[in-house]
């Protein structure tokens, strides 16, 4: 969002403090979670982020091998039925 198109003036907290509030020039609220700013604005907080986050993604290779074992079902490749249709009338 560019930054000319949001009223600085009326950013708020959010009553539990979990998020962030901005509001455009067009009226529109834009909650921004607390974690999402921290992570923009904290190194250390986004390098422990990532790594967690990399910690439970599967690699191309975890993902190519549960393809090999997990074939899709060979319904999935016949060719279509032709079904007529008629005319609503």
């Amino acid at each position: 969002m560019p930054v000319d198109e949001i009223r600085w003036g009326a950013a708020a907290v959010t009553p539990a403090g979990d998020a962030l509030t901005l509001t455009t020039t067009a009226g529109e609220t834009i909650p921004i979670k607390a974690a999402t700013l921290r992570y923009l604005v904290d190194k250390d907080f986004a390098v422990e982020a990532e790594r967690k986050d990399a910690a439970v993604r599967l690699s191309r290779a975890e993902l190519a091998e549960m393809a090999r074992e997990n074939p899709p079902p060979p319904e999935l490749f016949r060719k279509p039925i032709a079904i007529e249709s008629k005319p609503h009338k």
